[in-house]
């Protein structure tokens, strides 16, 4: 199968719309999710955010492995994560089994960096702006779990609306993992050091 930059960018764009989705379920649920979980009535931020948090702090060690092993295994690698924290979330009655589900849950925030290493290497310099550009319009999975979360849970559940969520990124990853292959290495992979040296 010939890649093309075009179905490259829609894939990476429709994945991350799916990610982003998934990476902020718990915000319009985390009152619910609070009660089940076992958590005092003040933990209701903590509940919210450790998914959020979790995926900002891990997005420098998935750059850096999305950029050695390629988006084709890492970005489907980190959704099926993602699905079983999702699941997990789903079925915690302690405040411990959802620490860890949530963590798990997190990594699908990393998936920006990760579509960002597939998308600009398969687009020519000149474009780059433009596709990096339609490629963050993935962002709009956080609007779409704002509106839809709430009207799953009054109808379905907080449990059986997570597990959706957990099917949309399992369909999600054999789509990218079918559909995207790794643009051709130009060169050696830098340094681990010289990918760090930023962050000095």
């Amino acid at each position: 199968m010939r890649e093309s930059p075009q179905r490259t960018l829609a894939v990476n764009t429709a994945a991350f719309a799916v990610s982003f989705a998934a990476w902020v379920m718990l915000g319009p649920a985390g009152v619910v999710v609070t009660r089940a979980a076992g958590f005092g009535p003040g933990s209701v931020a903590f509940v919210k955010s450790l998914p959020i948090l979790a995926g900002a702090l891990l997005r420098v060690p998935l750059g850096v492995i999305a950029d050695r092993w390629g988006a084709r295994r890492v970005f489907p690698a980190v959704q099926l994560v993602g699905a079983l924290g999702a699941l997990g979330v789903s079925v915690s009655h302690s405040p411990t089994a959802y620490v860890v589900s949530g963590i798990l849950l997190g990594l699908v925030g990393t998936t920006f960096v990760v579509g960002v290493q597939s998308v600009s290497s398969w687009t020519p310099p000149e474009r780059q702006g433009f596709a990096l550009g339609v490629f963050g319009m993935g962002n709009a999975g956080t609007a779409i779990t704002t509106l839809l979360m709430p009207l799953l849970v009054a109808s379905l559940g907080y449990r059986a609306s997570v597990r959706i969520f957990a099917a949309a990124l399992v369909l999600s990853a054999i789509g990218y993992a079918s559909f995207v292959r790794d643009a051709p290495r130009r060169g050696p992979p830098l340094a681990l050091r010289a990918v760090l040296a930023p962050l000095a």
